[in-house]
């Protein structure tokens, strides 16, 4: 990729990010909260690997809704990195409270012939997948967004084992719904999960491919 235009996206994602953020502070509406968590992660990428993106073989690429659970594509010395995003504006009890999520992402489910559900944790893990949980609500009361990074293994593993002891074993919820939000919850039947433990405000994660990626906190300029 280019160096150039690794400069030019991390450009136009800036100016729309400000535009963005002086629009939703002065109107105090909270608009597409998904494109902006997506272009948050996609700058604070550029920033953090932008001494890398420019070699042989390395690159970033925005995808947004057109390919499927796929926001973000990041190449690094022949690993694809492919990035699912979750932006939030909404918090409860001081937590990020994210959008609704699908627990059949993260575990096998299924009813017994008597209504009563069969649940275990899926297995069968990508390790090129990744999801960036984005508080799009702390970078509007501070110009610093939150990042929280999960492998699609540790998703799996903790999101599914822990829907698995809340719903294996009880009757089927109302019409069969597999909802459930990740970070917290008012409603005590919704599953929630803490992601503090994946704190990563550098984006640094994917930093195993590379010796020496960059850093900083995205911020306006």
């Amino acid at each position: 990729m280019e160096t150039r235009a690794v400069r030019e996206w991390q450009r136009l994602a800036n100016e729309i990010l400000d535009a963005s953020w002086e629009f939703m502070n002065c109107c105090s509406v909270n608009f597409d909260r998904g494109f902006i968590g997506e272009l948050l992660t996609l700058s604070q990428l550029i920033r953090t690997y932008d001494r890398v993106l420019s070699d042989e073989g390395n690159g970033i690429r925005y995808l947004g809704s057109s390919k499927k659970n796929i926001d973000i594509q990041l190449l690094l010395k022949g690993r694809e990195i492919r990035i699912n995003c979750k932006g939030t504006t909404i918090h409860e009890r001081q937590r990020p409270k994210w959008v609704r999520q699908h627990a059949r992402k993260f575990c096998s489910i299924s009813l017994s012939s008597d209504g009563i559900y069969e649940i275990r944790p899926k297995e069968d893990y990508d390790p090129n997948f990744f999801y960036v949980y984005v508080d799009v609500k702390a970078w509007l009361n501070t110009h610093r967004p939150d990042f929280f990074v999960l492998s699609d293994e540790e998703a799996k593993r903790n999101f599914g084992a822990d829907y698995a002891r809340n719903w294996n074993g009880r009757p089927a919820r109302t019409n069969d719904s597999d909802d459930m939000w990740v970070g917290c919850s008012s409603d005590p039947n919704v599953y929630s999960y803490d992601l503090s433990d994946y704190s990563d405000n550098t984006l640094s994660r994917f930093a195993g491919c590379i010796k020496e990626p960059g850093a900083g906190i995205w911020q306006r300029t």
